[in-house]
C-alpha cells in the first residue's frame, strides 16, 4: 500500500505493477484490488503483470496472456473471466 501511495503522489499517467499481491494475505490482496480499482477510475492507466489470473482479470479492461515470451491469448478481461475453458488453460500456463 505504501508503494502504491508513493507512486500515486507523482500523478502518473500510467502505473506499472509487477505482481502487486505476491506473498500477501487474501485480505491484503483484496485491499490492493480496491486501491487499483480507485486508481483506474481516477483515470490512471495500469499495466499489471500478474500470475494470479483471476485477480488480474478482475483488475483490468484488457488482458494479454503470455507463455514463454509469446502472447497465447488476448481479449476483454470480462470475456476471458467468463470463459471457464480459457481460465483452466491459463491457470495451467502460470498460476491461479
Amino acid at each position: 500500500m505504501l508503494a502504491l501511495a508513493r507512486a500515486m503522489r507523482t500523478g502518473p499517467n500510467v502505473l506499472i505493477l509487477d505482481e502487486p499481491i505476491e506473498g500477501l494475505s487474501p485480505l491484503m490482496a483484496e485491499k490492493i484490488g480496491t486501491a487499483l480499482n480507485q486508481i483506474r477510475t481516477s483515470g490512471t492507466s495500469i499495466l499489471l503483470i500478474e500470475q494470479h489470473i483471476r485477480f488480474g482479470l478482475t483488475q483490468t479492461d484488457r488482458t494479454y496472456v503470455m507463455s514463454r515470451g509469446r502472447i497465447v491469448a488476448e481479449g476483454k478481461s470480462s470475456d476471458l473471466l467468463e470463459d471457464t475453458d480459457a481460465l483452466k488453460k491459463f491457470m495451467s500456463i502460470g498460476g491461479a
